[in-house]
């Protein structure tokens, strides 16, 4: 069984800033858009995480949104991962968000508001928002990506309604967790 494609490698462009691959208009697809490596055969329909995001980045050609995203965070960023890669604190996102008017006014709801980002966001909850982590969510929760659940954005977006979820980050929604997403639903039909 092969691993799926990883997405973490990066370059430095001209001006000296990583790039990472997902970013990268050399990066190698098949005329279906699946990176080289993915076999249809093997994972069926199933998408790994980082495969819906260069999907969606390119679907939404969000690659100008991307690279600016990734500038900014590098600014906002105290610790460098492998591959110069940038990552965040809970600390530095939260800052990141309210010096650039992504939340609302109010500082308690602000911090709540971010929380439930950070909480979806760390996927592998580890306290740190590597740079996929932020483009994949950012993505996912913009208004302007479209609700179609069969295109990469869409799947992406599903992956994240999962998780907000699935608080015990068990892979399965249990009674708790399907009732509030339920009272969500129900919270919303009522708007």
């Amino acid at each position: 069984m092969s691993p799926v494609p990883s997405t973490s490698s990066s370059k430095l462009n001209t001006s000296g800033v990583h790039t990472p691959q997902f970013l990268s208009s050399t990066t190698t697809t098949t005329l279906s858009g699946l990176q080289e490596g993915y076999s249809s055969e093997q994972w069926g329909p199933w998408r790994s995480h980082g495969l819906l995001l260069q999907q969606s980045i390119r679907q939404l050609k969000w690659q100008d949104n991307a690279a600016a995203i990734l500038k900014l965070m590098a600014q906002y960023s105290s610790s460098v991962k492998s591959q110069q890669q940038s990552s965040l604190s809970r600390d530095e996102f939260i800052r990141l968000l309210h010096d650039h008017s992504v939340l609302d006014d109010d500082a308690g709801r602000r911090r709540i508001e971010a929380q439930h980002l950070w909480d979806v966001f760390d996927r592998d909850q580890d306290g740190q928002l590597t740079e996929t982590d932020l483009l994949a969510g950012l993505i996912a929760v913009d208004p302007f990506t479209p609700h179609d659940i069969e295109s990469p954005s869409g799947m992406l977006r599903m992956q994240f309604i999962f998780l907000y979820f699935d608080e015990d980050r068990n892979g399965q929604l249990d009674l708790k967790e399907i009732t509030a997403l339920l009272m969500h639903l129900r919270q919303l039909r009522a708007v």
